[in-house]
C-alpha cells in the first residue's frame, strides 16, 4: 500500500471537491513524480472528503488542552454496558494507531468485565440507561 495523498485542513477542500475519480488521478499523476512506476504498478484507489460526509462534517475530533483534562475521563469510562472506541478517545487522534489501541483497550475492558460477572439463567437484557456526562 502506498498514500498518494493526504491533506487536511483548507488545503484538503480543493481536493476533496473533486471526484473520486479526479483524486485518483491526481494522486496518481503526483506520485508518478516521486515513483514513475506509480501508474504502471496501481491497482486500487480509496480516497475520502470527510467533509462531504453526511453526519461527519471532518475527519477527527480535536480536544483543547482544557476539554481534554474534563472531557476525556468521561469517554474511556463506561456507561453500564456502552463503551466508546476509536481514535477520538486516546491521545492519538485521528490516527488509525488511535483507533487499533482504543478498540484494544475496550475489547480488553468487555472480555474482563464478562469474566467478572455471574451469569444469569433467564435473566431479561436489561435497556441502556441514557448517557450521563455530568
Amino acid at each position: 500500500m502506498l498514500v498518494g495523498y493526504y491533506v487536511m485542513g483548507q488545503q484538503a477542500r480543493p481536493v476533496g471537491e473533486r471526484t473520486p475519480a479526479e483524486r485518483q488521478a491526481l494522486a496518481l499523476e503526483q506520485g508518478s513524480r516521486i515513483h514513475p512506476q506509480y501508474p504502471v504498478e496501481f491497482e486500487h484507489a480509496f480516497s475520502v472528503a470527510w467533509h462531504r460526509v453526511a453526519w461527519s462534517y471532518g475527519s477527527w475530533a480535536t480536544f483543547s488542552a482544557e476539554a481534554r483534562k474534563d472531557v476525556y475521563p468521561l469517554l474511556i469510562k463506561p456507561q453500564g454496558r456502552l463503551y466508546l472506541a476509536g481514535d477520538h478517545v486516546t491521545y492519538w487522534n485521528a490516527w488509525m494507531q488511535g483507533a487499533f489501541q482504543s478498540a484494544r483497550q475496550v475489547a480488553t475492558a468487555i472480555h474482563t468485565r464478562v469474566g467478572q460477572e455471574r451469569p444469569h439463567r433467564g435473566a431479561a437484557v436489561r435497556p441502556l440507561r441514557s448517557l450521563s456526562l455530568s
